[in-house]
């Protein structure tokens, strides 16, 4: 942040996507899947919470568009054996969350094609999106609507 003489500033930040994150939960483990996305993603977080099963991913190339990571990760499920597409099959939470770092003095806007949403929907993928605050102490998430 810039500051004047009396301490009054600005957040130099503009708005721009970040990554995508595929958040995945089942009440099976998600081992088969995991194992099966090898080094084709990185495994940010794996965790147990209420009975349920969670993994944290991003693809493991340099994504510039929201649109080639999300097909990045499309494209390794349709890879899957039959065992590890029965694991993403089975799991509860199939989220492509798209994270924008908000700008403190403008917005943006961000376009995904209707392409791009019905191959989610058709390997049974949800659209969310993450906006992290220009303040990121701030961060949240919106609820869901």
């Amino acid at each position: 942040m810039n500051t004047d003489k009396h301490g009054c500033g600005q957040l130099e930040t503009e708005t721009e996507f970040l990554n995508v994150d595929l958040i995945l939960a089942s009440r099976k483990e998600l081992k088969p899947f995991l194992e099966a996305i090898g080094k084709k993603a990185h495994v940010l977080g794996q965790w147990r919470l209420r009975g349920m099963y969670w993994a944290n991913l991003e693809v493991n190339f340099n994504a510039k568009t929201a649109a080639s990571a999300i097909l990045g990760f499309v494209k390794l499920v349709d890879k899957l054996s039959p065992q590890a597409r029965k694991s993403w099959s089975s799991a509860a939470v199939r989220d492509f969350d798209v994270g924008v770092q908000s700008g403190a003095n403008r917005g943006a806007t961000l376009v995904l094609g209707t392409p791009l949403l019905k191959e989610i929907a058709r390997v049974g993928g949800r659209l969310v999106f993450t906006i992290y605050h220009a303040d990121r102490s701030r961060a949240g998430r919106l609820p869901e609507i």
